[in-house]
């Protein structure tokens, strides 16, 4: 299986990945950039704690380890 392709709202600054599924340690996070390249590549453990910058990203690129349910929360500043 592929990557999940997530757009990125326009009032994003950051996002936070859960899984329901511990052993999705290795799952990967890519921000891509409006031309369709890769700019970054976090794994899921790895998330800073204000979640991954998404500044200026058209998308982002979820890669589960493996299948499982997972959700994006996006976090934006007032």
């Amino acid at each position: 299986e592929g990557p999940v392709s997530i757009r990125v709202p326009s009032f994003a600054r950051s996002v936070w990945f859960e899984v329901a599924d511990p052993e999705q340690r290795d799952a990967l996070i890519w921000t891509v950039d409006g031309e369709g390249k890769t700019r970054g590549a976090t794994r899921l453990v790895d998330q800073p704690d204000t979640g991954v910058p998404v500044g200026g990203a058209a998308e982002l690129w979820f890669w589960p380890a493996r299948p499982g349910a997972f959700r994006a929360a996006f976090h934006r500043n007032l």
